[in-house]
């Protein structure tokens, strides 16, 4: 009988203890706390501004997975999923790319959302601000070829200037001399456009005086570079 007790005992003692390490394996939040670069819960930023960017310390005890999102003005913009071992405390950064929003101004806010383990708490909360960033500078394009004052043939219409290091493509207008609006456009990535014979047929006529120019944008759609009007007469 005491043999079977001290059986029993001993299956009781095993499973306390099972229980016991299960507890402390089990993860459990204890802080959260949320800040931008300059270690406030407050920030503000340039409309456009890139990689801005919110972190959040986690203070933890146990260990297991962590599942949460990054979220914006109530829109996620990242999942976590992270196995967390025994420690104190993790610190999760959003993405870089796609980073923090800035094209809307106004106010956003920011938060770290915990789906496990469930956190029967409020979750903090952080905001920056968008304001009216400085307009880009806009450089002077140099048109290159065709050259000013020159006859062009309606075989050989190539269109080139000076490229720019911070665009990512170019607008070419084409201006019809009477009414000084642009008669055609075109969109490229390189700092030159040959014009299609068939544009060249329906839109242009020989021995007619045009004009054409050129503009130049950013990554974020932003105009950086714009060049003088230069005419243009087709043989």
């Amino acid at each position: 009988m005491v043999k079977a007790i001290k059986i029993f005992l001993a299956g009781v003692s095993g499973l306390c203890l099972w229980v016991q390490a299960s507890q402390a394996a089990n993860l459990q939040l204890t802080r959260i706390q949320l800040y931008f670069e300059n270690n406030r819960a407050t920030l503000t930023v340039k409309s456009r501004q890139p990689n801005v960017q919110a972190f959040v310390d986690i203070n933890f005890s146990g260990k297991g997975i962590l599942r949460g999102y990054w979220q914006v003005d109530g829109r996620i913009i990242t999942q976590v999923n992270k196995n967390l071992g025994p420690g104190k405390k993790v610190t999760l950064a959003t993405p870089q790319k796609p980073a923090l929003p800035t094209f809307s101004e106004g106010p956003h806010i920011v938060m770290f959302v915990v789906d496990q383990p469930v956190q029967p708490i409020a979750f903090p909360k952080a905001l920056y601000y968008v304001i009216p960033g400085e307009a880009p500078t806009v450089a002077a394009i140099q048109l290159t070829l065709p050259q000013a004052g020159s006859e062009v043939d309606a075989l050989q219409t190539t269109f080139q200037w000076e490229a720019q290091p911070k665009a990512e493509t170019y607008l070419i207008e084409f201006i019809d001399d009477n009414a000084r609006k642009p008669l055609f456009s075109a969109i490229t990535e390189r700092p030159e456009y040959g014009l299609p014979q068939p544009v060249l047929k329906y839109y242009f006529a020989k021995n007619q005086t045009y004009f054409w120019r050129v503009k130049s944008f950013d990554a974020s759609h932003n105009v950086v570079g714009e060049s003088p009007v230069r005419e243009l007469r087709l043989k």
